[in-house]
């Protein structure tokens, strides 16, 4: 950047920039899914916020969908019940700044950064984790995760049905997660082969 202010970790990734707002987490909170057949729930993009972090419990998965029978994207896990953290921007969190430490504004007054509130703490990012599984391995532990694409196919099921199934991501201890084929849908209207979708994508936080 050619101005403004920018601070860097020790990494050399930047922290903070007074161009753009930083990313927060919000209160944790839960959500509860509809079921759809055992052990497979469906949570509205309305329930969860903008990119939502779940925390999963081992042994259990997450995926994100865009859906088929209703062009909606959705997100889909193996429990009823999840808490989840919105990641949100700074000027969407309520919040009465300390009186000491550091913030951040734009030209327009918005707040960018404060020292008073938690950065997402990201301590992994994948692109692939179905083809690179050490991305999906931790030195310590990590229950949090943020679905940001998957891959999907389809295939016979149980007549007259046939079934859409996510590349999910699954949490196998309190540092790894792996990923996991799951039904998601079934439909009359689903052709009986077809694959598309992103790679398994993700970010977790500690």
């Amino acid at each position: 950047m050619s101005y403004g202010f920018e601070a860097r970790n020790a990494s050399g990734a930047v922290v903070i920039d007074s161009q753009f707002p930083s990313m927060f987490l919000g209160e944790e909170t839960s959500v509860t899914g509809v079921e759809l057949y055992a052990n497979v729930y469906k949570f509205s993009l309305s329930q969860t916020g903008y990119a939502p972090f779940f925390n999963v419990p081992v042994g259990d998965w997450v995926t994100y969908s865009a859906e088929f029978d209703a062009g909606e994207p959705a997100f889909y896990g193996s429990k009823s019940v999840f808490s989840i953290r919105k990641a949100v921007f700074l000027e969407e969190i309520s919040y009465t700044p300390s009186g000491y430490g550091l913030a951040v504004y734009d030209s327009l007054g918005n707040p960018l950064f404060s020292s008073s509130e938690n950065l997402i703490p990201v301590v992994g990012f994948t692109n692939d984790l179905e083809n690179k599984p050490t991305e999906g391995q931790f030195s310590k532990s990590v229950e949090w995760v943020c679905p940001l694409g998957s891959e999907w196919v389809f295939g016979p099921a149980t007549p007259p049905f046939n079934a859409l199934a996510n590349q999910c991501i699954k949490r196998v201890t309190n540092n790894s997660f792996e990923t996991t084929l799951e039904t998601i849908l079934l439909s009359t209207d689903f052709p009986t082969s077809g694959s598309g979708g992103n790679s398994v994508k993700a970010m977790f936080a500690g």
